[in-house]
């Protein structure tokens, strides 16, 4: 099949947009894929503030209760309170 004059051209024009079009898509998921894998750092990193935060207050509770003659509530593990992080 013969290609129109000029034809040759607005192929390779097109392969190579494509592949500009190409890189450019895969360097946005690349750098998408990294922001969001961040973002799940800082939010393992502030959700074991809080429950160090929890586990203060705990504490604090708990002495409060055993110098009332309360027993001590337990300290729930790290993996449960992440399912439904809050004070008890």
């Amino acid at each position: 099949m013969k290609l129109p004059e000029g034809g040759q051209e607005h192929i390779a024009m097109f392969m190579k947009l494509t592949t500009i079009f190409l890189i450019g898509a895969l360097l946005c998921t690349a750098c998408s894929l990294a922001e969001t894998s961040s973002q799940n750092r800082a939010t393992q990193a502030e959700n074991r503030q809080l429950y160090e935060i929890y586990q203060q207050y705990m504490q604090s509770q708990n002495q409060e209760r055993e110098m009332s003659g309360i027993p001590p509530k337990p300290i729930r593990p790290y993996e449960d309170w992440q399912k439904s992080p809050g004070m008890d």
